[in-house]
């Protein structure tokens, strides 16, 4: 009986002190894995634990913001849009000017090209560096009468497949 019981203690001692390592993460330690993630070009994995820190610190602009520029680097277009716009409109400090620039590229790549225009605008207004973030704003500011008329003026087209077999 003696040798049972001390299995049993054995085993309770393993459960208890094992438990102890698995704690939960911090939302510190997954940004410091995502940074490491993004400063080698690995944006999904990059996104998903800034995603996962942001759970754990919602208020925390910087990882919001990184997470947009993950999503951004792998063309979650609307995913990054999502995150750049609660940059923005929580930035009271102006700690992130850009994310505004990203608004506007991003309204752009997801075809709505009256967003864009304004968040180009906006950026410009409130942006004082001369950089090449000014630089292509007003560029493309300068081409969004083009692009919007070229996208009104498509045709839609109709893809049929021919029966087989065409070729003998």
């Amino acid at each position: 009986m003696p040798h049972i019981l001390k299995k049993y203690i054995l085993l309770l001692a393993i459960l208890i002190f094992s438990g102890l390592k698995l704690s939960a993460q911090t939302a510190e330690e997954y940004k410091q894995w995502a940074d490491e993630a993004f400063e080698v070009g690995n944006y999904q994995t990059a996104w998903t634990y800034y995603s996962s820190a942001v759970k754990l610190d919602s208020a925390n602009l910087y990882l919001w913001y990184q997470m947009g520029l993950s999503a951004k680097e792998f063309y979650s277009y609307s995913k990054a849009y999502s995150c750049f716009k609660i940059v923005y409109e929580s930035d009271k400090a102006k700690k992130y000017p850009l994310s505004l620039f990203y608004l506007a590229e991003l309204s752009r790549n997801l075809s709505d090209y009256i967003m864009a225009r304004v968040y180009y605008m906006l950026f410009l207004d409130d942006y004082s560096e001369v950089d090449k973030f000014k630089q292509k704003a007003e560029e493309q500011l300068q081409n969004m009468d083009k692009i919007e008329k070229i996208a009104s003026d498509t045709t839609s087209v109709v893809v049929e497949h021919v029966p087989v077999p065409i070729n003998s």
